[in-house]
């Protein structure tokens, strides 16, 4: 990555642009420029939140949410993803202040350069500003997916963690070798993109910053390291200016609009949220944020209050996830094994598989947390948990649930493979790490995978294989660390610390006080592992 100047960059951009050999990638930052004013990610995660947290009981948790800095920083794509698997479609209600026809100046300059330059343009943004432009037979890509296909826009971490459709891949790279790049309004942050734009023979890449103290966005363009990559400094509004000018682009008068317009939205009436569902909502939002004690106190709440009306599978959701708070928190596994086998009974009397699936998992999984002894116990409810899911027919199921499925085999198979570290089969548990990782790949779930991954580093690391080890670890560090998952992180680097040969004591106490650090930090609820840390930090001192 060099720096160069904006005239420069302007020069590249205009040889270009008349040799059409142009390629614009357009990023969020476009569509927050007056008129258009539209909300980043972000904003739309709050959004959600204040549309589930409607009911006049829950207002208390509203605050909670969105004034918590963990999630502030919480990733939208994270946080999508469990809401989605309880509200499914309901969830796009969020998304509709997208639908605008408020475009600004940088929309029509960029659907001219399409029809006059033959210039691509590219984009992760939902919002279809640049087609709804004056500017006729507009030509966009949305990597992402759009606003006029909800189903189809990238919002959750099962669709990040499946990236972009290899015959898209293949398309972008032959129509883009050679070409010159122009990145604006893009800080570059997804995986996905920075692969894509990796595999692709650009001849150069041109990047435009606000800021070149930005650490974020520079971080992330360094990872487009294929490339002669060069960034400049201006601001994206003026900058477009002067190509209108220079170009003499026929603009409307949005270029001179100093306040943001109103929002064409569709008059659309929001679908109802149950009383219930939003309870789930809540719970999935504390549990991802780490907040084991808020999730635990909100599930419990469910289960004891006579006035909330559960379904049966609602039951079963609600003991399953007290369980696997209480697991989290570490303080009572009885208590937690009693809530699996409650899980149990609703779900043989409801005659439901995954669900079953799902509770002889979360109780092996509970059993293998406990101690060593407990190995053949959770092997039992493991194998248990496989039987029941390959009885569930896949064919007839919706994305969502085969998701579901998939992520599940993954996670059983995980749990075997701690089953086997456990008792010192370290061969056993990498081949059951490595079916888990395969499932969880299938259903994209990238964040499953780094929890498994982690596992494999450690199998790794106790057979001294290194290499592989390290190899898996910094996986694992780069997704606990991109996706804020700090309890994941803890327990790597306590495990790491643990399996350090003890002729290394100084490596073994900076792994294991790393840990406790990040616990006390931001996983404070997790009593037992904190407790656990300082307990092998003493035997080591």
């Amino acid at each position: 990555m060099k720096i160069i100047s904006s005239k420069s960059a302007k020069e590249i951009i205009t040889k270009e642009a008349n040799k059409k050999s142009l390629v614009f990638f357009v990023g969020a930052g476009v569509s927050k420029i007056l008129p258009s004013n539209l909300p980043l990610g972000n904003e739309i995660k709050n959004s959600i939140i204040k549309l589930i947290l409607r009911d006049k009981e829950l207002a208390i948790y509203k605050s909670r949410i969105l004034n918590s800095t963990k999630f502030k920083r919480a990733i939208p794509e994270l946080v999508f993803q469990p809401l989605y698997e309880t509200l499914e479609d309901k969830i796009f209600q969020a998304f509709e202040i997208l639908n605008s026809n408020n475009f600004n100046h940088i929309h029509e300059s960029l659907a001219w350069f399409n029809i006059n330059k033959k210039c691509s343009i590219y984009t992760t943004n939902f919002d279809m500003l640049i087609e709804n432009s004056p500017n006729t037979n507009v030509t966009v890509e949305h990597l992402h997916g759009a606003i006029n296909k909800p189903n189809e826009m990238t919002t959750r971490i099962y669709q990040v963690g499946r990236g972009i459709p290899r015959r898209e891949i293949n398309k972008f790279k032959k129509i883009n070798d050679s070409k010159i790049l122009c990145v604006i309004g893009y800080s570059g942050n997804d995986k996905d993109i920075a692969a894509l734009i990796n595999g692709t023979k650009f001849n150069t890449i041109l990047w435009l910053v606000k800021d070149l103290k930005d650490e974020w966005t520079i971080n992330n363009i360094n990872r487009i390291n294929n490339h002669n990559t060069c960034v400049f400094k201006n601001d994206l509004n003026y900058f477009f200016k002067d190509f209108i000018k220079q170009f003499k682009i026929p603009i409307t008068k949005s270029m001179q609009s100093t306040l943001p317009e109103k929002k064409v939205v569709p008059i659309k009436k929001y679908a109802p949220i149950s009383f219930v569902e939003a309870l789930r909502c809540i719970q999935s939002v504390f549990y991802i944020l780490g907040d084991y004690k808020e999730a635990l106190a909100i599930s419990s709440e469910a289960l004891k209050n006579k006035k909330i009306f559960l379904s049966p599978r609602d039951k079963i959701w609600f003991h399953q996830i007290t369980a696997d708070n209480i697991t989290c928190i570490g303080s009572d596994f009885s208590k937690a094994v009693k809530h699996i086998k409650h899980a149990i009974n609703i779900s043989i009397a409801e005659k439901s598989y995954l669900d079953l699936a799902e509770s002889y998992n979360a109780l092996g999984n509970i059993y293998v947390q406990r101690n060593k002894s407990d190995s053949k116990l959770a092997l039992d409810a493991l194998r248990q948990a496989k039987k029941y899911c390959q009885m569930i027919k896949t064919k007839a199921l919706s994305q969502l649930k085969r998701d579901q499925v998939n992520v599940l085999f993954g996670k059983i198979y995980n749990n075997i493979g701690l089953c086997y570290d456990n008792d010192s089969n370290y061969p056993k548990a990498i081949d059951s790490y490595q079916k888990s990782i395969a499932y969880k790949k299938t259903a994209g779930n990238i964040t499953a995978v780094a929890v498994t991954g982690a596992n494999l580093s450690l199998s790794y690391r106790s057979l001294n294989q290194n290499r592989k080890s390290n190899y898996w670890k910094q996986q694992a560090e780069e997704i606990f660390k991109l996706y804020g998952l700090f309890y994941r992180l803890g327990y790597l680097y306590r495990e790491f610390g643990i399996r350090t040969n003890d002729k290394y004591r100084t490596t073994r106490l900076k792994y294991l006080n790393e840990a406790l650090k990040i616990y006390t930090s931001n996983v404070p609820n997790a009593e037992f592992d904190i407790k656990l840390t300082l307990n092998y930090i003493q035997k080591v001192k």
